[in-house]
């Protein structure tokens, strides 16, 4: 009898080691059974535009020998994948995406630039001619701001005095909004200053407009780093807002420069298109 129980156990801790064999396949690292690929978002670095431009750590697995994406919008894959199904999407993006440079020992960061609109970036891996059966996928959106004059940018302000003037600057309106605007590039390469119509006009045909807080990305001296915003802001009363954007995009504004200690002084900047 407890040769016969014995023999019982030790079938049934052959099974569950069976199992649990089983069970890891695929799991633990280096024992995946199908091709796969990880993705991840990262920061853009200062030389591409983080409002457009977009980075993608691709990381495939050991199965992977290629790996494929396709960029389009959330609706078009919407669309394909309720005609295709998840696998025959994934197979699409095999057959249609741009190949990615990368293995299991070489992972990549990839940027794509000029990303506009609300768009689905998926990826799939492939081994031969077995793929993936569905995508991986990051949602992306992109702004686009479209270039309404070119023009010096003044400011009274003896903290910038080394700074200002500036030429070949860009008024700017984003291309999805009525009331979002910027000077381009005004601070430095994809340092951009934003502001925002208040939907006032004024007799001579001028917008009102706020610039909000925001950093102009320089310091004074061992003070941080230097801030702007509207008077009307600093002082918490639209009774100071004075802030014009004229027809022919001119612009004269009220605004304070400031660091975390206290003011840095205020007067009016202003825009003059070419």
């Amino acid at each position: 009898m407890k040769k016969y129980i014995l023999g019982l156990f030790m079938a049934a801790s052959t099974m569950c080691v069976m199992n649990s064999c089983q069970e890891s396949e695929g799991l633990e690292p280096g024992n995946d059974k199908n091709p796969a690929v990880t993705i991840f978002q990262y920061d853009v670095d200062e030389s591409y535009d983080s409002d457009c431009d977009v980075c993608i750590g691709v990381y495939p697995n050991n199965k992977a020998t290629d790996v494929y994406y396709l960029a389009e919008s959330v609706s078009a894959k919407a669309d394909h994948i309720a005609q295709m199904g998840e696998a025959g999407y994934a197979d699409y993006v095999a057959s249609n995406g741009t190949k990615v440079a990368c293995s299991v020992d070489s992972p990549v960061r990839l940027t794509l630039t000029k990303i506009f609109g609300t768009q689905a970036i998926s990826f799939v891996a492939k081994n031969g001619s077995q793929v993936a059966d569905k995508t991986v996928e990051i949602e992306f959106t992109g702004l686009e701001w479209v270039t309404l004059a070119t023009g010096t940018y003044t400011s009274p302000n003896s903290a910038l005095k080394t700074f200002f003037p500036r030429e070949g600057v860009e008024l700017q309106k984003l291309k999805t909004s009525e009331t979002r605007y910027r000077f381009k590039n005004l601070y430095g390469t994809n340092k951009h200053m934003e502001f925002n119509l208040t939907g006032d006009k004024n007799d001579d045909g001028s917008l009102m407009f706020r610039v909000p807080a925001q950093s102009i990305y320089m310091t004074y001296g061992n003070y941080g780093t230097i801030s702007v915003r509207d008077v009307a802001a600093w002082q918490d009363s639209d009774d100071y807002l004075r802030c014009y954007l004229y027809p022919d995009y001119s612009a004269t504004f009220w605004v304070q420069y400031f660091v975390s200690a206290g003011s840095l002084g205020y007067g009016y900047d202003k825009f003059i298109p070419n």
